[in-house]
């Protein structure tokens, strides 16, 4: 079990860690992942034989999440343009109690809808992108990951105080090893504002926490519907 789900990852980690050859690394891993979880081998290629499984036995074997995750990473890997559908697929599957499962359990809901807000950000569909964070965030409120992503979004909208509040609230949550970079995301945005200059470059979260008020607390908001979500951000 712990083997299928570290292939599955493997193929997100090299979305954006491999060379010039990712559409090959990401379709081998993909292939290990298939053959882990024992899909029919059929014909043609990795996708070929992944889309014959989601059509035909991935959502009885708890796997849809997964099979919509991996189709998604594909898709992403070629440009097209349904690729947050794809994702959206993976937020609206049932949930999963399969051991072989990385993506399906109930639990790792809000990691589908971080991953579907990433996916509509890196389009530039930054509010629809932050609706999808405000889903993770509400499954899951202590999600360094998801905070941090609000935060690009928000900047992308030129909404700098309550990015600078989203990475506040990432930062309180990270430990140092892995804050660097959220720091620096921090830094640049807040270069005009010199008292969150100052802070920032003081790694004083207090500070930062008294001059942002509400935007660095965690969101507090219940989980909406799925299905409603996805038809709010016309994905439905």
């Amino acid at each position: 079990a712990t083997r299928c789900a570290a292939l599955l990852l493997r193929a997100v980690c090299l979305l954006n860690e491999a060379g010039d050859q990712v559409l090959d690394e990401v379709s081998a891993a993909l292939g290990l992942w298939l053959d882990s979880v024992d899909a029919p081998a059929g014909e043609g290629g990795v996708e070929e034989r992944l889309g014959a499984w989601r059509r035909g036995g991935a959502e009885a074997a708890g796997l849809a999440a997964d099979a919509a995750v991996a189709q998604g990473l594909l898709d992403l890997l070629q440009g097209r343009e349904d690729a947050p559908r794809v994702f959206a697929e993976a937020v609206a599957a049932p949930a999963s109690t399969s051991s072989v499962s990385c993506f399906g359990a109930a639990d790792r809901l809000a990691t589908r809808w971080n991953m579907l807000g990433a996916v509509l950000s890196s389009r530039r569909r930054y509010e629809h992108a932050l609706a999808a964070y405000e889903q993770a965030l509400a499954l899951q409120p202590h999600y360094p990951r998801a905070l941090v992503n609000r935060g690009i979004a928000l900047q992308a909208l030129f909404n700098t105080n309550a990015a600078a509040g989203a990475w506040t609230a990432a930062l309180l949550l990270l430990p140092d090893w892995a804050s660097l970079l959220v720091w620096a995301q921090l830094a640049k945005a807040v270069e005009d504002n010199p008292a969150l200059s100052d802070a920032t470059q003081e790694r004083s979260l207090p500070r930062l926490q008294q001059l942002l008020g509400a935007d660095a607390e965690l969101p507090s908001k219940t989980p909406g519907d799925v299905e409603a979500v996805l038809r709010q951000i016309q994905l439905d």
